[in-house]
């Protein structure tokens, strides 16, 4: 199973950065400038690419406010076809006012991670970054469409 670890040291408050997770897992901010749209439907989140217009069900698991935790799985479509999936976004206090952030991904199988998406991931590490730091939507640039899995 490959993963996908990204954390940042962020200077926001740990109360912004989980404001921002909570308001992405309820569909209600774009973090990623890929999204043309976002819905929800209970658990249920649906994510529509820009360009395209492809549309991938992703399930929220566990939105935890105590413990700043959010947690995820992308479901299988046409495009979509990992055998596994899992994803989780944490917020640390770190004491002096600011956090840690945490987002990691288990996927299956290992060569689903190819250099083409780790360049994706890499560009949406840099889109959510900088939502979590200014709390303003990702622009919605010419960004490249997600590869096919």
């Amino acid at each position: 199973m490959a993963i996908i670890y990204k954390s940042a040291d962020l200077r926001v408050s740990p109360q912004a950065a989980w404001n921002i997770v909570e308001r992405f897992m309820r569909a209600e901010i774009r973090v990623f400038g890929f999204i043309e749209e976002n819905r929800i439907d209970g658990p249920l989140r649906t994510v529509v690419s820009s360009g395209s217009g492809r549309e991938q069900p992703e399930l929220n698991i566990t939105v935890d406010p105590d413990l700043m935790y959010a947690s995820y799985t992308l479901l299988e479509t046409a495009e979509w076809q990992a055998t596994h999936h899992h994803a989780f976004m944490r917020v640390f206090d770190t004491g002096d006012g600011y956090c840690r952030f945490e987002w990691i991904t288990d996927v299956a199988p290992d060569a689903w991670l190819s250099d083409v998406r780790r360049k994706f991931i890499d560009g949406l590490w840099d889109d959510l970054r900088r939502v979590l730091e200014t709390g303003e939507e990702a622009p919605r640039p010419n960004v490249p469409e997600a590869p096919n899995a």
